[in-house]
């Protein structure tokens, strides 16, 4: 059967584009759901395992919300990040006028491909925001976005209810 007309012509090349998209969007699709129900198995997911708190999934140059003793992990990039402790927190109380905006400092414990690349302290605040950014690896940089709850004064905020905002980005990027 010869195809003569354009008309037909040009529709079932639409027809052979529209499926052939569907079965792209169809298979990007099932491949988020399968990351997050998949277990992760690398060596490190297993040490990471053994400690207690949750996983979190995130992706490059998204912002993503941590809490104390969590692990969040980019499987694409195979890096997993814990928040293990916080060192400073010596932020302006939201109740009281400051002079000084203060700062937070908190430590991350980063592995990449398996391999510990060690402890990371993470600086926001002090009134200069190039200390929020820390270069974990020759490709990928991490940076410190915010510290929750602001600090009352007259009031001690517990450890177990800090949660920081993080982002991981390439060195190419623009963070």
């Amino acid at each position: 059967m010869k195809l003569q007309n354009p008309k037909i012509r040009l529709f079932l090349l639409v027809l052979a584009c529209a499926v052939v998209f569907s079965i792209q969007s169809l298979s990007l699709a099932q491949k988020d759901a399968q990351l997050a129900t998949e277990p992760i198995t690398s060596p490190a997911s297993q040490l990471l395992a053994q400690q207690n708190g949750q996983l979190i999934i995130t992706q490059v140059n998204r912002e993503f919300q941590i809490n104390l003793n969590e692990t969040a992990i980019l499987p694409d990039e195979n890096i997993w990040v814990k928040f293990t402790d916080i060192t400073e927190d010596s932020r302006c109380p939201i109740n009281v006028q400051c002079f000084w905006a203060g700062r937070a400092k908190i430590v991350v414990n980063i592995w990449k491909d398996s391999q510990n690349t060690g402890d990371f302290v993470l600086t926001t605040g002090g009134g200069n925001p190039a200390l929020a950014v820390q270069n974990f690896d020759s490709n990928y940089n991490i940076k410190f976005v915010d510290l929750q709850p602001d600090p009352i004064s007259g009031s001690e905020t517990q450890k177990s209810a800090y949660t920081a905002a993080l982002v991981i980005s390439k060195t190419t990027d623009k963070i």
